[in-house]
């Protein structure tokens, strides 16, 4: 991956309120983030959040290096990431659709995610049922239409999805559900490969894997 081009980690803060819930999937729930208060740059785009259900944060921070290793992607083929945010909470408060389990369906829970390294207990114990998980992403527009023929999308998402390639990354998870508009913005990146825009953008990389595979056999 090419060098990272982030400037220091600063002492910025962003508050939003929980909006529209957008859609819900197997790490996690995304909704509508409206900025409160900010103080952060005013060119911070509209953002939605992932908010990791109950015993998936890790798959949420598997989703987080992804785009971190694709930071020189993002705004191109994926959305902006704006990093993943932990805490370790009570179990007294609600957490939007976090349920509310008793202890043989957590355990249940833990043995399916864990079912050779792992035992409920340790689950318990490093606090992971208590460890709310946010991810946070500049909004993306709507999702591939079913109806558009794919002569006329296809060629635009073969160049796509070729920038994964070019990295070893195989997306595991490739359907219309988890490819989405590229924002209505001037602050699009024009691809430095294709030399424009493309109009689509890449989502959801839980389940992604890094090989050392080259293009061709991707």
């Amino acid at each position: 991956r090419p060098a990272s081009t982030l400037p220091p980690p600063g002492d910025l803060t962003l508050e939003v309120s929980v909006k529209t819930k957008l859609g819900k999937g197997r790490v996690g729930s995304v909704y509508d983030a409206e900025k409160s208060r900010t103080w952060v740059s005013p060119e911070i785009p509209d953002l939605v959040i992932k908010v990791a259900h109950r015993y998936q944060s890790n798959n949420l921070c598997r989703e987080a290096w992804f785009y971190e290793e694709m930071e020189h992607l993002q705004g191109i083929i994926v959305a902006r990431c704006y990093g993943i945010f932990q805490v370790v909470i009570d179990e007294q408060y609600e957490i939007l659709d976090w349920e509310r389990v008793d202890q043989e369906k957590a355990t249940r829970a833990v043995r399916e995610l864990h079912p050779h390294t792992r035992t409920p207990q340790d689950i318990f114990l490093d606090g992971q049922h208590h460890l709310l998980s946010v991810l946070v992403f500049e909004k993306l527009g709507e999702r591939i239409p079913r109806s558009v023929p794919l002569p006329v999308t296809m060629p635009e998402l073969i160049e796509t999805f070729s920038h994964l390639c070019q990295m070893g990354i195989q997306h595991r998870d490739v359907r219309w559900h988890n490819i989405l508009r590229a924002p209505n913005s001037t602050e699009n990146l024009i691809c430095p490969t294709h030399d424009r825009v493309h109009e689509w953008r890449i989502v959801d990389f839980d389940l992604a894997t890094k090989t050392a595979f080259n293009e061709k056999l991707l």
